[in-house]
């Protein structure tokens, strides 16, 4: 909720600015046969108790983020595809957290991290950016992103809009936000004043009032520095006291949350949380308590591996199930999958029906890769694949006419290229049917995909996602 790659160490979500940067994707084609494969005590607000009526069915969520537009993805561009139909939520990356630059010795507070984008940015007429309702913007009130989100509420009044704080770029503050009672609250109060009350610089008083349904917490991550690439990303003044920290935050977020909807008579305001599939990471939070304060818990369940690995082994970034050949190949200690995420926040306390399975509309890929007699799987390499920064989108990826396979054991699939010796791992719409039968089946909440400037132009993804939740 990045591109955002890790590993053990894991990454996530860098802002389009990082070396690690956007991505876009697409449907499948003809599948070749499948390889054969080796293998083989926090005080809780009252009202955070009531877990959010699932009334229109699963949790049907996609991240929307807000440097697509630079690439020709708008927000009109969910609805040409068809998933503004098929979603029940969308979640818009990424607000700033940080002391405001404009004020000497401000406090850390959410702030726009890209004016332009969020909120100035014209749409429509002859501005060469689509709009969601067909028309142009005035150029005197609300534009940008903000803007066609309200239109695309308009359109779908049953779809929900949740603003997302941090994300891997824009962590670095949380840790000294959470510290205090008297930050904490300030941080709370200037996203309540900012989102939910849409109180923007140079605007008029609520101009985007109305626009957002809740707030998504992406602090990557509390207690787990994340500057593991010199580019002083992430949350490099991690802290002991974070564990206890992160809690009391969302817990201040459930108050003033709270507070906000009584007076502005809105039924609840949303608050969510994407968190790391990292066990390691997992043990770092109080999960009981922020369990019961989390209205969903957004399980981030890729870039399992991936271009850091430079050299392989190649492996899939978001299998659902471990495999022997792959522990063979890499140890049990570097291998991870979707269904040991969910089954370590289960037994550290997680309702199950507030978890989505995080899932990525996008690929990782390598280069220098021998058959090897997998099809390039689980082999050495001589380097990432930097096709679209490290982040190939489905349809480039779909485009290449390289041969794909599947793994029965692991659910994953890949492209291969002998001739060219590149592999790529990405989910394709099979894969995302079998995870959303995985969450029928374990009884979860939901999904959330990253991100939609990754689906093709017939929404694949997005249709497959929503056949395997919707009506259920």
């Amino acid at each position: 909720m990045l591109s955002r790659f890790r590993h053990t160490r894991w990454i996530t979500r860098t802002q389009r600015h990082t070396r690690w940067s956007t991505r876009t994707h697409r449907r499948t084609g003809r599948l070749a046969p499948a390889a054969a494969v080796l293998v083989a005590a926090v005080v809780v607000p009252s009202s955070a108790a009531a877990h959010e009526p699932r009334s229109d069915g699963l949790v049907r969520a996609a991240y929307y983020t807000q440097w697509s537009v630079y690439s020709g993805f708008t927000v009109a561009g969910v609805v040409a595809n068809g998933d503004a139909g098929r979603l029940n939520q969308i979640n818009y990356a990424f607000i700033n957290v940080a002391p405001n630059p404009a004020v000497s010795g401000s406090p850390i507070e959410c702030l726009s991290g890209d004016p332009w984008a969020d909120y100035q940015m014209p749409f429509g007429g002859a501005t060469g950016r689509p709009s969601v309702d067909g028309t142009a913007d005035d150029w005197s009130g609300l534009q940008g992103n903000f803007k066609q989100l309200r239109e695309l509420k308009t359109r779908y009044p049953n779809l929900r809009i949740i603003a997302s704080l941090g994300g891997y770029s824009w962590s670095g503050y949380f840790s000294d936000a959470a510290l205090t009672a008297e930050s904490r609250a300030h941080l709370v109060a200037s996203c309540i004043d900012l989102l939910i009350n849409g109180n923007l610089p140079g605007l008029p008083p609520g101009a985007a009032k109305g626009i957002f349904d809740g707030i998504d917490v992406d602090w990557e991550y509390p207690g787990a520095a994340g500057a593991t690439l010199t580019n002083g990303n992430g949350n490099p003044t991690a802290r002991p006291e974070d564990t206890r920290n992160f809690t009391l935050l969302l817990a201040e977020f459930r108050r003033q949350l709270d507070s906000a909807a009584r007076a502005n008579h809105h039924r609840r305001y949303l608050l969510t949380a994407a968190l790391s599939a990292n066990p390691t990471k997992i043990a770092l939070l109080e999960v009981p308590q922020i369990s019961r304060l989390l209205d969903q818990m957004d399980v981030m369940d890729y870039d399992f591996h991936g271009p850091w690995e430079a050299h392989g082994p190649t492996d899939f970034q978001s299998e659902l199930y471990p495999s022997a050949a792959e522990v063979a190949v890499i140890g049990s200690a570097q291998q991870f999958s979707v269904d040991q995420s969910i089954d370590a926040f289960l037994r550290a306390g997680a309702d199950r029906h507030k978890l989505l399975v995080g899932v990525p509309f996008y690929g990782h890929g390598w280069v220098g890769v021998p058959d090897g007699g997998t099809h390039g799987l689980y082999q050495t390499a001589t380097g990432p694949s930097w096709l679209n920064g490290g982040s190939p989108t489905w349809a480039q990826l779909e485009a290449l006419g390289y041969a794909p396979y599947r793994d029965p054991i692991t659910g994953g699939y890949w492209l291969y290229d002998q001739a060219s010796e590149t592999l790529y791992v990405v989910d394709d719409p099979v894969e995302i049917g079998q995870k959303m039968h995985y969450i029928l089946r374990r009884d979860l909440g939901g999904t959330a995909a990253w991100s939609l400037d990754g689906d093709d132009s017939a929404g694949s993804l997005g249709a497959a996602l929503a056949l395997g939740l919707i009506d259920h």
